[in-house]
């Protein structure tokens, strides 16, 4: 969902992309470029927020071995920037106003202006968490947290909510 928003807006994706170097092995998300600005957004999905320090050590790992991957899908980036995007759930609106310093500290742009980004109205500025509810067709499909003053309940409980409404049963496949 987040590989098409983003594809529909004239952004390049790439999925699982490989970040290896020498012994350790890594697997972004998503890395998508934009070839008229030169950004590259380097996209962690989570549906869960259990271990912050090791999500923070996966992203700097990720963000040191950015441009070599771009440079592997033939992309000449100016700048990167690394989006955490997490699942629209009670769940992690916990974990994310449990852990609001860390957060605030560790992931300072936030869904409004990471929209912006996508549309190239404005340039990155960091680290930024959005919510987002793989079900919508909102055109603001990057939501935002608690934190960032939203005030409508998520959309599901946790993960496992997520997956029975998501899940192929709800969608009338077999």
């Amino acid at each position: 969902m987040i590989g098409r928003r983003l594809t529909n807006g004239g952004w390049l994706i790439a999925r699982e992309v490989d970040m290896t170097d020498g012994r350790i092995h890594g697997w972004a998300d998503v890395l998508a470029f934009d070839p008229r600005t030169e950004t590259l957004l380097i996209i962690e999905i989570k549906t869960q927020l259990q271990d912050l320090g090791a999500l923070e050590r996966q992203i700097g790992w990720y963000e040191r071995q950015a441009h070599r991957a771009a440079a592997r899908q033939g992309w000449a980036t100016r700048r990167a920037v690394t989006w955490l995007i997490v699942l629209d759930s009670v769940e992690v609106d916990t974990a994310v106003r449990g852990h609001a310093d860390l957060i605030d500290h560790a992931f300072p742009a936030r869904a409004d202006h990471m929209l912006a980004v996508t549309r190239r109205v404005e340039r990155p500025t960091g680290r930024g968490i959005a919510m987002v509810d793989p079900a919508s067709h909102r055109s603001d499909w990057l939501l935002r947290t608690r934190l960032d003053g939203r005030r409508s309940r998520p959309a599901y409980r946790d993960y496992a909510d997520a997956a029975r409404a998501l899940g192929p049963s709800r969608r009338g496949e077999s």
